[in-house]
């Protein structure tokens, strides 16, 4: 069983010391109160503002490019409903050609790039460049009546990139069929990445403020926490060096007001025993002085008497001088003992003794 306790006892001092090794390696002015605090507001500070400020990028972010990709979609249906009117359902490419043409007549200065296609017919303007465009986003175009939209990245570039199928009814309430003809478009986005750039410039120094804002309340945090603890501190120093009559200002309803208090009531209980205790052991030295005093008079003279009869001891019998012997002896123990009473130790004499003063004095001569 003892062996188990030991066992048990040194694990957990391993364990105490494994846990107190990363706080070593800690310079002491870095474990305070005041740089917990600081650290413990920056974190807090930061959390949230790149918790608020991930939310707010996400929700501008998807508001900018939703509302630019409608816009880009919306424009772009407008601009091929009206342009594809005039077609036949077989156009050549010459109809194409003038498809794109008249769709990007109506959008100049967008950036805008077009292509139509209808089978193996292509027409395209302003450039032919159109490798941006992936198999999915054609097949998409090339089975459904709805348009489609993707948005790709090339070389840093963001690029909005539409497809959308041309189809026709044949008559009131009939479902629209497809005509095989398909539109493409692609826009870049780069005023769109632009703004958010700027929010993402705008949420770093938000950050940055909040993080400022942070190490101020944070300091003036532990400035109000570290006054009573330093004054704390001082008070008990001061009352290590006796001062039992410090004081606390207790201002206020928190805990550091309530410490401050209860420090004040031990304070204040400590400085009256110690009071009581000085009181006592005044009380005591007055007995004990009380005491040997009046021992010392009825000792004098025992001891000149016992002076008297040692000069004369060895005119007397045995019985006589070893009775004599004995009341000598048992006179200089109590003489002894009535200085030992008198006398202070060591640490509590001022440089003087007081025994010394004692039976000698007030012996009268031979």
């Amino acid at each position: 069983m003892r062996r188990r306790e030991t066992v048990a006892a040194g694990r957990c001092h391993w364990w105490a010391q494994v846990r107190r090794a990363p706080l070593a390696k800690i310079p002491l002015a870095l474990r305070g109160l005041r740089a917990r605090l600081v650290v413990a507001f920056v974190l807090v500070a930061m959390a949230s503002a790149l918790s608020a400020g991930a939310v707010a990028f996400r929700e501008a972010r998807t508001g900018v490019l939703q509302q630019s990709q409608d816009s880009v979609i919306r424009q772009f249906r407008t601009s091929v409903d009206a342009a594809v009117v005039a077609i036949p359902r077989a156009p050549s490419q010459s109809h194409l050609q003038k498809v794109v043409n008249q769709v990007l007549h109506a959008n100049q200065s967008q950036g805008w790039r077009v292509l139509a296609t209808y089978g193996s017919i292509r027409a395209s303007a302003p450039n032919a460049d159109f490798g941006k465009l992936s198999p999915q986003l054609r097949e998409s175009v090339d089975t459904k009546r709805a348009a489609v939209f993707q948005r790709v990245n090339d070389d840093g570039h963001p690029y909005l990139v539409v497809g959308m199928p041309v189809t026709y009814s044949s008559g009131e309430g009939t479902e629209s069929r497809l005509s095989g003809m398909a539109m493409y478009l692609v826009v870049p986005q780069d005023t769109e990445q632009a703004y958010v750039e700027v929010m993402v410039s705008a949420i770093e120094h938000a950050t940055l403020v909040a993080l400022g804002l942070a190490v101020v309340l944070a300091l003036l945090a532990a400035r109000g926490v570290l006054r009573p603890v330093r004054a704390l501190r001082e008070a008990t120093r001061r009352m290590a060096e006796g001062h039992l009559d410090v004081r606390l200002s207790a201002d206020g309803s928190d805990e550091l007001a309530d410490l401050s208090r209860s420090f004040n009531h031990t304070a204040a209980a400590l400085e009256h025993s110690v009071t009581e205790l000085r009181r006592l052991e005044a009380q005591a030295r007055r007995f004990v002085a009380d005491v040997s005093h009046e021992l010392r008079t009825p000792l004098a003279a025992m001891s000149a008497v016992t002076d008297v009869l040692d000069e004369n001891a060895p005119h007397l019998n045995r019985d006589t001088g070893e009775a004599l012997r004995l009341i000598s002896e048992g006179t200089s123990r109590l003489s002894g003992l009535v200085n030992d009473l008198v006398t202070p130790p060591p640490r509590e004499r001022g440089g003087f003794s007081l025994g010394r003063v004692g039976v000698a004095a007030d012996q009268p001569g031979p």
